[in-house]
C-alpha cells in the first residue's frame, strides 16, 4: 500500500485479508461479480495507535463500522467524531486520515471495496451516520463481517469471494438503508401498526382520525411520521394498499370490476376506475387483460 500508516505490529484477535490481483481480475470480468466486490476486509480490536494518512485517496472506497471506543476521521476538510455503532465512508481519490483516540481506542470492522456500482452506492450513502441499533441487529452486521472471514480464512479464491461479492449487497444496504434495517424503533413501530390497521379496513374508508386513536397517537405526529418513514401520507397510502389488493382480484379472480370496486369501499365503480389509473398506469380492463 502506498500511502503512510502507523501502528503497533497488530491489535490481539486481529483479521485482516487482501485480495490477490489475479482474483481481483477475474473478478472485474465476471458479469456479477464486477457490479461490487470487497479487494481488502478486516477487523482491528482496540486498535491502539492505528492511524494511517492517504494524501492521494484510496483506491477504492473504504466503510469503517465502529462498534466501540472512539477515533476520528479528517476528510473534505472537516474532522468526524466516530463513536460505538456509527460508521464513516471514505470515497476513492480523496484524501483523508483517520485514527484511533489514545483513551478509548475504537474497534472497527473495515471493507474495501470496488466495482462498476460502487459510485451509485456511495451517492446514496451518507459519508458518516450513527446506527440507532438493538443489539441483535448491530450483531447482524457483525455476523455477516464474521461470516465473510470465516469463508477466507480457508482459503482466498474466486469461488469465495464472490459469494462474498454478492452477500456484499446485503451488507452494504443495511448501512444505506439503515433505519429499515433497524427493525423494532419505536417510530417504525407506530407506522408498521398503521398500515397493518389499514390492511384490516380495505373494504371501507377509514380517516386520519381512525388510524391515529388505534395506534394512540395524534392525527399530526401519525402525518408527520408516516411520510417520513414511507414517503406517502397515511390516506394516499391507505388508497395504494387498496389499488394493491384490486390489481390482486383482477388478476386471480373472476369479479368484475364493479364487483372488486364495491369489495373495495366504492360505492362509484367510475371513481374507482379513475383512481386505479392514477395510481397503477393503466385501466382496471387493461390491467386485467395483460396480467391474466
Amino acid at each position: 500500500m502506498h500511502d503512510q500508516a502507523h501502528k503497533s505490529d497488530g491489535f490481539l484477535g486481529q483479521k485482516m485479508f487482501v485480495l490477490p490481483p489475479a482474483i481481483r481480475q477475474e473478478l472485474e470480468q465476471h458479469p456479477i461479480g464486477k457490479l461490487l466486490y470487497i479487494t481488502d476486509i478486516g477487523y482491528f480490536p482496540k486498535a491502539l495507535h492505528h492511524n494511517r494518512t492517504r494524501k492521494q485517496g484510496a483506491k477504492e472506497d473504504i466503510l469503517i463500522f465502529c462498534v466501540e471506543g472512539q477515533g476520528k476521521v479528517n476528510v473534505g476538510g472537516q474532522t468526524i467524531l466516530i463513536n460505538a455503532n456509527e460508521f464513516c465512508l471514505l470515497k476513492k481519490s480523496i484524501p483523508h486520515s483517520y485514527e484511533a483516540d489514545p483513551k478509548h481506542p475504537w474497534s472497527i470492522y473495515w471493507i474495501h471495496f470496488d466495482g462498476s456500482k460502487s459510485e451509485e452506492i456511495c451517492k446514496n450513502t451518507p459519508i458518516h451516520n450513527k446506527i440507532s441499533l438493538r443489539s441483535s441487529i448491530e450483531q447482524g452486521r457483525i455476523a455477516m463481517f464474521n461470516d465473510f472471514f470465516q469463508v477466507l480464512e480457508a482459503g482466498i479464491t474466486t469461488e469465495k469471494v464472490l459469494y462474498i461479492s454478492m452477500q456484499l449487497w446485503g451488507l452494504m444496504s443495511s448501512f444505506v438503508f439503515s433505519s429499515l434495517y433497524s427493525k423494532n424503533l419505536p417510530e417504525q413501530n407506530r407506522v408498521e401498526k398503521a398500515i397493518k390497521y389499514m390492511k384490516t379496513k380495505l373494504h371501507t374508508s377509514i380517516s386520519l382520525e381512525n388510524i391515529a386513536d388505534n395506534i394512540k397517537c395524534s392525527v399530526s405526529h401519525l402525518s408527520a411520521t408516516f411520510k417520513e418513514q414511507s414517503g406517502y401520507s397515511p390516506l394516499n397510502y391507505f388508497i395504494l394498499l387498496k389499488m394493491q389488493e384490486a390489481c390482486r382480484l383482477l388478476s386471480l379472480s373472476q369479479l368484475s370490476i364493479k364487483e372488486i370496486a364495491f369489495h373495495l369501499g366504492y360505492s362509484d365503480p367510475y371513481y374507482f376506475s379513475r383512481l386505479f389509473k392514477k395510481t397503477i398506469g393503466s385501466s382496471p380492463k387493461a390491467y386485467r387483460l395483460n396480467n391474466k
